[in-house]
């Protein structure tokens, strides 16, 4: 845990689920730090996702990198590869699959 936070991926994130726990995160911003997203679809909102809650890390569907406007300070991965990355970050202490 960094600085006493639960440091979070959140996979699927622009879906309702996913919605759901970066609203519960942002109301307990002392508890937990969003450090990575993934959406197939709905780049415009994992964008937006992305820049609200400083994520470092995003992953999104096969040939959605290009269509993704991020900072360059967030890393973009992609496919299934990106997901299981993101899952397996040794940095993360939770991964919740949304």
């Amino acid at each position: 845990m960094a600085g006493g936070r639960i440091r979070v991926a959140v996979l699927g994130s622009t879906g309702s689920i996913g919605r759901g726990v970066l609203d519960v995160a942002a109301t307990h911003r002392d508890r937990f730090e969003i450090v990575s997203l993934s959406a197939r679809r709905s780049l415009e909102l994992l964008a937006e996702q992305a820049k609200s809650v400083g994520a470092r890390r995003v992953a999104v569907g096969v040939g959605g990198s290009s269509k993704l406007d991020v900072s360059s300070d967030v890393e973009v991965l992609e496919g299934p590869e990106g997901l299981e990355e993101l899952a397996s970050d040794p940095e993360i202490d939770l991964v919740v699959n949304a």
